[in-house]
Order: structure tokens, then sequence, then C-alpha cells
């Protein structure tokens, strides 16, 4: 079995991931493809079922993030996708409809989603990774494989998802995609139970990218969206 360290994010480390982002803008574009796949469990030769899967299958959507001096924003890159019913869908599963605000100065991590015809501001927590000595070249990077979870509470009762992510030292930037960050390194790749991430363009101190704290949305806790999403399931 591969030897594994806890990562501990302590006051040093944080302090230092702060200053190694002062003065120090970048562009990473990641594509996403999902896993998802939906069934109808009266007949499996549904025709809707058919296209909304093959809609997901042949979709994968482009997804940028922005960095500038301790902050960051990740959303889906402008222009992605049709109007058409599937490709909605698509974007959904994709997860199209969340945006990401981190601000590593001041603790502030939230997360912007669009559902039941409202807006919400869902703040998030800062992941605790696993880090492993397993390895991988991403292109021409070599990339370090390290782990989290997060948990979903419902009705129905609580669910741990695994995340799996490979980040890359050599590009020494605390961030990720999907509101996934905290590694001592840029995350290339990351694997959730629904989609995968990965970085396909690279642009760092080109542009002073502006980065604004989303505003809009009612402020609640994923707990709270959690038993709205029951609720308009049932």
């Amino acid at each position: 079995m591969k030897k594994k360290t806890i990562l501990h994010l302590n006051i040093f480390f944080f302090f230092a991931m702060v200053l190694s982002t002062k003065a120090q803008t970048g562009k990473i574009i990641y594509k996403a493809t999902s896993k998802f796949r939906l069934e109808n469990s009266a007949s499996k030769e549904d025709k809707q079922f058919d296209a909304i899967n093959k809609a997901i299958k042949n979709n994968p959507m482009d997804f940028e993030l922005f960095f500038n001096e301790g902050k960051a924003f990740f959303e889906m890159k402008d222009g992605m996708g049709t109007n058409d019913f599937q490709t909605k869908i698509a974007k959904v599963m994709l997860g199209g409809m969340k945006k990401f605000y981190l601000n590593l100065e001041t603790e502030e991590f939230l997360k912007q989603e669009v559902a039941y015809g409202e807006t919400f501001l869902i703040p998030i927590n800062r992941p605790n990774w696993e880090l492993s000595n397993s390895s991988k070249m991403i292109g021409k990077y070599k990339c370090y494989m390290a782990t989290t979870y997060y948990t979903i509470e419902n009705d129905a009762g609580s669910f741990k998802k695994n995340v799996i992510a490979w980040y890359c030292p050599e590009i020494p930037y605390s961030y990720g995609p999907s509101g996934f960050f905290g590694l001592p390194g840029l995350i290339l790749e990351l694997t959730d139970d629904k989609r995968t991430y990965s970085a396909t363009e690279i642009s760092l101190n080109q542009s002073d990218y502006k980065i604004v704290k989303p505003k809009k949305g009612v402020i609640i806790t994923q707990e709270e969206f959690e038993k709205l999403r029951e609720k308009f399931k049932q």
C-alpha cells in the first residue's frame, strides 16, 4: 500500500499560499464530461431518455477558472451549448448552473447556483485533503493524487461523495475546478461521482482579471438547499 499523508492547512501554509498568489493572475480552461446516465424505470427504450443521455455524453462543455490576488472565480464558458431541452439537461448535469467564488484572504467561499426559478448563494467549506504519493503525467506535467469527500444530507439520509484530484506542484496555485481548492499546486484533473474536469488550457500572468464577489441570490446553507431539492422531487 502506498504511503499517504494527511494535508493539514496550518496558518503558515495558508499565508504562504496567499503570498504566492499576490500579483499573480491566471485563466484555466477545463473541459467537463459526465458519467451520469438517466434511467427510465418504466421503459429503457424511451426515446426522450435516450436523447438526453446522448446529449450528456456528446456535449462536453468548457469551464473557466480566473484568479487574481488571492481570489478566484469558476464558471461555465460563455456561449456553451444550445437552448434545446436535451442540451439544457446536459448543462445541468455538468454543473453549468453553478459558479464559485473563492477569497483566500478573507476565507470566504461561495457557490452561486440557479435552481427552481431562483438564484442561491451557498457558503462552502475549505476541503480537507488526503495526499497520496501516486502520480501520473497529464500532458507535460507531473501530477499527484489527492482525495477528499463531501457529504449530502437530506430526508433520505447522509451520503458521502468521493472526489479525486490530480494537482501539479510545478504550477504553484492553490485553485481548481468546481469549488475545490487548497492543494499545493493547480488541480489539472478532478473527478467526482458525476463528472470529470480536465484542464485543456493554462494562461498565466497575461491579463489582469477583475474578480467580483457575487451578490445576487438568496443566502442558504447546503443542507437547506438539499431539503429544497427533495421538496421539488415530491
